[in-house]
């Protein structure tokens, strides 16, 4: 007859079972995880409302151009950052 196999439990192992307390800790740790996610997309979004907000007065002078021209040219009026996003970017 064949009997089940079954490990003696050593309360020195470092292999156990996870104990209420680390499940307590591990759900505190993830709820804290969450919530700075949150504020950083949070940060994120402020971020890029505040820049759009203080372009807004120059991207309704010289249009939306500006965001795809890569010419700057101080003297005939015309702007593009384009060169400077995508060194940004990269």
């Amino acid at each position: 007859m064949n009997k089940p196999f079954v490990v003696p439990v050593n309360r020195d192992s470092a292999c156990q079972p996870p104990s209420a307390k680390d499940f307590l800790v591990d759900r505190t740790f993830r709820g804290l995880a969450r919530i700075g996610v949150v504020l950083i997309l949070a940060l994120v979004a402020a971020l890029v409302f505040e820049v759009w907000r203080k372009a807004l007065p120059g991207m309704e002078k010289h249009g939306f151009d500006v965001l795809f021209g890569s010419v700057w040219d101080v003297n005939q009026g015309k702007y593009g950052i384009l060169p400077a996003i995508w060194g940004t970017l990269y």
